[in-house]
């Protein structure tokens, strides 16, 4: 928040531009001549407005890009005409350009649900050894095994069933020796994991965060693609993850979280208010983040649509 009033303040004085006029930059003009995509025009108050009215318009103007965006998706182009017939839609049903786009566990899949409590939990009951000389603890099952040599026959008749499940679901292996480790394959598919189980979420073709860095982008796809068909994954092509939406939802409005911010709602429901420069940074933050996310999707887009025209 404080970060971002400071790059508003440095804009202002050393260019003599509102983060409104890069807003309007990107629409008007950056996805025309480089996407070909002609958005409806985007106007904001002007700077000598009172506050409460700027950030009453920047709330406006994000239902205004939802509507654009919800259009481009569904007709290809973004219609004047429909779009004064179209209604807002919600952020979480914002749909996305890309296939696949964000991969989750897959929530009616008991048997991934069980998988990453055994392995990632603190709570599991195979992140302790009490048959070796001195006991074996660490914060969970992948780091138990992945620090010490450990055998099957170290665990409880109790502890064997989980790693026999965990075995049959090839997520671990038991060699000749008895030793409890790990294929490529399956760290890999571990490591997979272990993000869905701390971020609940994977963005498919994000190559800058890998999944997992010794191992290259289209081979993390590949074994994505391997377990959503298993049915251990699924997935959503939507413009924000579900982290992202809900983050959108509590500044915006009370239809998700009964603590949230509510903040467009208290400026386009016609509250009575004092000018809040925080409550404009809000809009402000949103605006910006609607800009990296279409970008993205753009980008990617046009990424992935040229490498297929290579292949063919």
């Amino acid at each position: 928040m404080y970060a971002f009033k400071v790059f508003q303040n440095v804009l202002s004085k050393n260019l003599g531009l509102r983060i409104e006029d890069l807003l309007v930059y990107f629409f008007e003009d950056y996805c025309k001549n480089n996407f070909e995509i002609e958005w409806l025009p985007i106007h904001f108050a002007g700077k000598k407005e009172k506050i409460n009215i700027q950030t009453k318009n920047l709330f406006t103007v994000e239902e205004q890009i939802r509507k654009q965006w919800n259009l481009l998706i569904s007709e290809g182009e973004i219609d004047k005409e429909l779009f004064m017939l179209e209604s807002t839609p919600r952020i979480s049903n914002l749909k996305s350009l890309l296939h696949k786009k964000y991969v989750y566990l897959n929530e009616k899949n008991e048997n991934v649900n069980r998988i990453t409590h055994l392995l990632f939990s603190d709570q599991s009951e195979l992140t302790i050894i009490k048959n070796t000389k001195a006991d074996l603890y660490e914060e969970n099952f992948v780091q138990l095994f992945a620090k010490h040599k450990v055998k099957f026959s170290y665990f409880e008749k109790y502890q064997q069933k989980d790693i026999n499940f965990l075995i049959k679901n090839n997520i671990i292996m038991r060699t000749k020796d008895d030793v409890i480790c790990a294929n490529k394959k399956q760290i890999l598919r571990i490591a997979i994991l272990s993000k869905l189980f701390d971020y609940g979420v994977i963005h498919y073709y994000n190559g800058i965060i890998k999944i997992y860095r010794k191992v290259d982008l289209k081979r993390q796809q590949h074994e994505i693609d391997e377990m959503l068909k298993e049915g251990l994954l699924a997935y959503k092509n939507t413009l924000f993850s579900k982290p992202e939406s809900d983050y959108l939802n509590y500044i915006l409005n009370d239809s998700e979280f009964d603590n949230a911010l509510g903040i467009r709602n208290k400026y386009l429901h016609g509250s009575i208010f004092e000018d809040n420069i925080q409550d404009m940074m809000y809009g402000l933050i949103i605006l910006a983040i609607y800009v990296i996310k279409i970008n993205e999707e753009l980008i990617l887009r046009e990424h992935y649509e040229n490498v297929e025209k290579n292949y063919q």
